[in-house]
């Protein structure tokens, strides 16, 4: 999970970078102003939020992971999410 959320945040700054819109420090920023210019049907911001809360937390709270919300997201498969995002983004860059 915490590869893919890594992908999506550096696809959106890229994606962002090309369709000219403002940069964004945060990961969480760069994703959401990416959502909100180009909507993804099933992907919502507050879901990629979460998934970047997520990653924070694997890297930096390691010891206090919820272990719970962490199977719901692999049983659900909620983390294809992210696969998604990335997908579109992809097909953005390569576009001329």
């Amino acid at each position: 999970m915490q590869i893919l959320v890594e992908a999506a945040i550096g696809a959106a700054k890229h994606t962002n970078r090309k369709l000219k819109l403002p940069e964004r420090t945060d990961a969480a920023s760069s994703i959401i102003q990416l959502l909100e210019n180009q909507p993804i049907v099933d992907v919502t911001a507050k879901e990629m939020k979460g998934a970047v809360d997520m990653r924070n937390a694997i890297v930096h709270d390691y010891l206090n992971l919820d272990w719970e919300l962490i199977q719901e997201v692999i049983s659900a498969g909620k983390y294809l999410k992210l696969e998604q995002f990335v997908r579109h983004c992809c097909q953005l860059l390569l576009r001329d």
